[in-house]
C-alpha cells in the first residue's frame, strides 16, 4: 500500500490521469483463479482520499480478469469512454498492447528465474549456498 502511494503521489499533476485498476480476483494460467486482500481492492479508493485527487482525474475501471480479453477491452471500453472518449477500437489496441507487454515481462520473469536457478547447487536448498544455515554434518 506504500509502494502504491508513493507512486500515485509521484504522478500527480504530471498526468492528466491516473489509472488505478480495481478487481477483486485475479487469475493466471499457472495457479488459476485467487482474490486481492481488502486492502488492494479499495486501495484506489484509499489513494483518492489520501491525496485529495479529484475523481475527474482518477481511472478506477473495475474489471473481471477472468473473462477473455475481447471482452475486457469492451468492458474497458464501457467504463472509460465517459471520461476519455475513446473508440472502442483504441481501447482494445491499447488493451492488446498492454497483455503482449505483459506476456513479455512475465516470459522475462521465468528466464532470468531458471538463469539464477541453474546458478545453484543442486543437492543443496539455496539459502545454504547463500551463506545462510548450514547443513548438519
Amino acid at each position: 500500500m506504500k509502494v502504491s502511494h508513493g507512486h500515485a503521489k509521484t504522478l500527480m499533476g504530471k498526468t492528466n490521469y491516473l489509472f488505478c485498476l480495481r478487481s477483486s480476483t485475479w487469475h493466471a494460467r499457472a495457479f488459476g483463479e485467487g482474490y486481492y486482500c481488502p486492502m488492494v481492492q479499495s486501495s484506489s479508493f484509499m489513494i483518492r482520499a489520501a491525496l485529495g485527487l479529484p475523481g475527474s482525474t482518477l481511472l478506477n475501471p473495475s474489471l473481471n480478469l477472468k473473462f477473455d480479453p475481447e471482452m475486457l477491452a469492451l468492458d474497458l471500453h464501457k467504463q472509460l469512454v465517459g471520461k476519455l472518449g475513446w473508440k472502442r477500437g483504441l481501447v482494445k489496441a491499447a488493451f492488446q498492447y498492454a497483455l503482449q507487454k505483459q506476456e513479455q515481462f512475465e516470459k522475462e520473469l521465468h528466464r532470468r528465474g531458471r538463469e539464477f536457478l541453474m546458478t545453484l547447487p543442486p543437492d543443496e536448498p539455496w539459502w545454504w549456498s547463500q551463506g545462510g544455515l548450514q547443513p548438519s554434518r
